[in-house]
């Protein structure tokens, strides 16, 4: 027999978001203005199309600045500044879609009502010197689990198991739960990510996220870089499914849509200074992109900023098992193959590499 859903009150969720509704508004104005870009991404080299772990995969990127959508394109930000103002949800909206909504704006409304303890606990443990175990338990319960519907939030057990973070470092008392996070397939991109949800993937790091604006890529940061596992986590998943990468001082969400062969890279949402409202905006947005994803607006496709990875995988005769064949689950890092140093000297980068002459 099927488990019952819990019964929700629309109204009582209602007044609970309109106590904090002046700090909400204020960060949906937020994604009103160019303050959240996403830019496109265009891959023009990869080890996608070899049998190699998230820890050995490389992409050679390029950006376009001069195109970007909207964060609120991708995900509907406009539901809950809708909700705010009337205490309704769309009509568009069938009644299992409306429960799930309905369910992120009770998420939203109780993690609001601790916003102050979980900024403390943040910006404490931001500052000190952590391990990124430690780290991931911290940011996982109580940001990344507290804003998710499903609180079903497992930790990777590969090399965190055994570090003694049975709990959070925080002291709350909080359960972490280890287990297998590996997605991908063992003859392409495959290996662990460090959180896995129902409706998201996240990689945690102790430094901080490069903006990679005016960046030069080098060749040793080529495998920093987390496109392969968004590519994989989309693919895994059967659908657009965010990525999200934390450092201590802020996160970025990575999106990646196997049927546009869009690849979205997101600004930094900050919470160097405090945990700011447009973080935590983002973030709940992404975590719960079952109720707030927006399908891929045709204008994006038509803009002519696709990544070039099925072409790519085409061309290595691999595009067959990233659509079918790549899946959750039993894909840890597996024996992997070597890569032709020819396809780290990717043409474009070979014409820019100084060769040094003998003397």
């Amino acid at each position: 027999m099927a488990n019952k859903r819990s019964k929700l009150d629309i109204s009582s969720i209602h007044r609970q978001l309109k106590n904090h509704d002046a700090v909400l508004y204020n960060g949906i104005k937020n994604f009103e203005n160019k303050q959240s870009l996403v830019c496109f991404v265009r891959i023009l080299a990869c080890s996608g199309g070899y049998r190699n772990s998230f820890s050995d995969a490389w992409c050679e990127t390029e950006i376009d600045y001069t195109k970007c959508v909207l964060y609120k394109h991708l995900f509907d930000i406009g539901i809950l500044e809708k909700f705010l103002d009337t205490g309704v949800l769309p009509n568009s909206l069938n009644e299992n879609q409306k429960y799930i909504v309905l369910l992120a704006l009770q998420t939203l409304a109780l993690f609001m009502d601790d916003y102050e303890e979980t900024n403390k606990i943040i910006q404490k443990y931001r500052k000190t010197s952590l391990k990124e175990v430690y780290w991931t338990g911290i940011f996982g319960t109580h940001i990344i689990k507290k804003l998710a519907t499903s609180k079903n939030m497992k930790v990777s057990e590969c090399g965190y198991e055994n570090c003694g973070a049975e709990q959070c470092h925080c002291g709350c008392g909080e359960q972490l739960v280890y287990g297998d996070t590996s997605m991908g397939h063992r003859e392409v991109w495959h290996g662990s990510v460090d959180i896995l949800l129902q409706s998201a993937a996240v990689e945690v790091t102790t430094e901080e996220i490069e903006d990679l604006e005016d960046f030069e890529m080098k060749i040793d940061d080529l495998e920093k870089q987390p496109f392969p596992q968004a590519i994989v986590t989309s693919c895994s998943m059967r659908g657009p499914t965010p990525l999200i990468t934390v450092s201590k001082t802020n996160v970025k969400i990575f999106l990646y849509d196997y049927d546009s062969d869009l690849l979205f890279e997101s600004e930094e949402f900050f919470f160097d200074m405090k945990l700011e409202i447009s973080t935590i905006l983002g973030l709940w947005l992404a975590i719960n992109n079952q109720a707030f994803g927006l399908p891929i607006n045709p204008a994006f496709i038509e803009a002519g900023c696709r990544s070039g990875f099925k072409t790519l995988m085409q061309e290595a005769n691999k595009l067959d098992v990233y659509e079918n064949h790549t899946h959750l689950y039993g894909c840890k890092n597996v024996c992997n193959i070597g890569l032709p140093i020819h396809e780290v000297f990717s043409r474009t980068k070979r014409g820019n590499i100084q060769i040094i002459l003998p003397k």
